[in-house]
């Protein structure tokens, strides 16, 4: 006679509820021997596999489609990991453990896995898991990472700090993950003030990064990419660090670039806020990676002893940069680009490293607490926002218009100073740009020039010295990719349009045409009267 499976009915009563309803304490459940089921018949023993997979009897499994997740209640919060991680894996041999107070083998450990990840894909709801910041029904959440799973709530009332059983967010904890403290409202605001002053930052460049901060708490929305740039000893990597770390502090704040696009999928697995330190140049796939990374496209590589399968990564991601120089070369990277440019901090003026961690480290409560305030008016303002055009980024412009005053200027302040940091950025691009520069002595003393790739690559040769020659790209094709990335530019900054006519025979023609220049917005310093 067939006996009913007690894992699988143990499993349905704890898996039909969400992690908001769980009030049970987790604790390690192992099946009993079978009765006998026929006198004089030897006792039979559950596997090892079998009680390892009792263990989680407790567990709701979920999956987001791809992965599977289990959501463990213990005392008074919910703790969710991945099926495949590491910290559900020691989690699971630890329960064993007690309940047994024996090892289990490696064997049966894999095997009772790979069956709670068939149920958490087969079984399981479907739900989105985060890292440290979510976004849904219009609010905003924080995860602090702390012992207790703390959660700050972030609506357009206000913002507040609550236990992860009540938040509808289901966070992800990684391994390098630091806790943030708990925010503090402090009824004179001016911690912010405060900062830009201890890291040497202008105010028309503090209010512009400011607005990047902030709309880093909006998961779910395109973002600029933050490039901090200046001489050595103008306080780059102090400044990047103190970035992060309001945010989402790591016990590696700072990296150096990947190497691949491998590298870049795991980074932004396992970090929300992607910082990097002296970058000195970025390599095109890398240009690319960047601008997926900020629009939040996935990337799929060939899964590790798989020959057809695919593992995925997904996430939108702030990225922020410095170093010396300009590493950008590609337009469409520019073109997201907030440029932060520090002045070099005289001897009289300078502070050590000491010194600002420990006015940092003291005031992160109050400072997190003043960030959460201009999230919370921003949200409050945003469906009342009318911008006059949609600049490109327009999701980040839109909020950085919304939470304009509480920053501390003016949303066509605001505009004006965003707009002109995008023209410094792109004209950047042009003047290090080889096929512009080529271009530029090829229509010199023409109004339009109709040709094929091939034959405008040949001018473009003919029109420079040798040195630059060799800047130039080796076939029509890349020259016709490149043409494409530097349209926009060339548009904005020489009035120069570009644009590929239709296929006759088996030549496609490319047409160059001046148009005219579009005037730039006047330059306007706003130290005297912002703020």
């Amino acid at each position: 006679m067939k006996q009913e499976n007690p894992l699988a009915s143990a499993w349905v009563e704890n898996s039909c509820a969400d992690n908001s309803d769980h009030d049970t304490t987790f604790t390690p459940q192992i099946i009993e021997p079978q009765s006998q089921i026929e006198t004089g018949s030897r006792e039979r023993q559950p596997s090892q596999r079998d009680q390892l997979i009792a263990c989680a009897a407790t567990w709701v499994l979920w999956s987001d489609r791809v992965d599977a997740y289990a959501s463990i209640t213990i005392n008074n919060r919910v703790e969710h990991y991945a099926i495949r991680s590491s910290a559900l894996r020691e989690r699971l041999i630890n329960t064993f453990l007690i309940a047994t107070d024996k090892a289990p083998s490696t064997g049966a450990l894999s095997e009772a896995i790979a069956t709670l990840e068939a149920i958490a894909k087969g079984q399981g709801i479907i739900h989105k898991p985060a890292l440290r910041v979510g976004e849904t029904a219009g609010k905003v959440y924080l995860d602090l990472c702390d012992a207790t799973w703390r959660v700050v709530e972030i609506d357009d009332t206000g913002w507040r700090v609550i236990s992860n059983t009540n938040c509808p967010v289901r966070f992800l904890r990684k391994p390098a993950m630091l806790p943030l403290p708990a925010p503090v409202a402090r009824s004179n605001a001016g911690a912010l003030e405060e900062m830009r002053d201890q890291l040497n930052v202008n105010r028309t460049t503090w209010y512009l990064l400011l607005s990047a901060l902030v709309d880093a708490f909006r998961p779910n929305t395109p973002k600029p990419v933050v490039r901090v740039s200046g001489e050595q000893g103008s306080g780059k990597t102090t400044l990047l660090e103190c970035c992060r770390r309001l945010i989402d502090p790591s016990q590696a704040n700072l990296r150096s670039l990947p190497k691949e696009e491998r590298d870049l999928m795991i980074s932004l697995d396992n970090a929300y806020i992607l910082a990097f330190d002296n970058v000195s140049k970025i390599p095109d796939w890398l240009s690319d990676a960047f601008c997926r990374v900020s629009t939040g496209a996935g990337f799929a590589t060939r899964t590790l002893y798989a020959n057809r399968e695919e593992t995925v990564f997904s996430g939108l991601r702030p990225v922020f940069l410095n170093g010396i120089g300009n590493p950008v070369t590609r337009g469409d990277l520019a073109d997201r680009l907030i440029n932060i440019d520090l002045q070099t901090i005289s001897e009289d003026k300078r502070k050590t490293v000491a010194d600002i961690e420990a006015w940092f480290v003291t005031n992160q409560p109050v400072l997190l607490g003043e960030l959460l305030n201009i999230v919370a008016t921003g949200l409050k303002n945003l469906p009342d926002v009318c911008l006059p055009g949609m600049p490109r980024m327009a999701d980040f412009a839109k909020f950085a218009a919304a939470t304009a005053r509480a920053v501390g200027w003016t949303q066509e302040d605001f505009l004006r100073a965003y707009q002109e940091n995008r023209a410094k950025a792109v004209s950047g691009v042009f003047d290090d740009s080889a096929t512009a520069q080529a271009l530029m002595k090829v229509m010199a003393q023409r109004s339009e020039l109709e040709c094929t790739a091939t034959e405008l690559l040949k001018e473009l040769t003919d029109a420079v010295d040798e040195r630059q020659a060799r800047l130039l790209p080796k076939s029509a094709s890349a020259l016709s990719n490149d043409l494409q990335r530097l349209a926009p530019i060339l548009r904005a900054t020489e009035g120069i349009e570009i644009g590929i006519m239709a296929r006759k025979g088996e030549r496609r023609g490319i047409r160059i045409e001046k148009i005219g220049k579009t005037p730039s917005s006047p330059s306007s310093e706003l130290d005297s009267s912002a703020a």
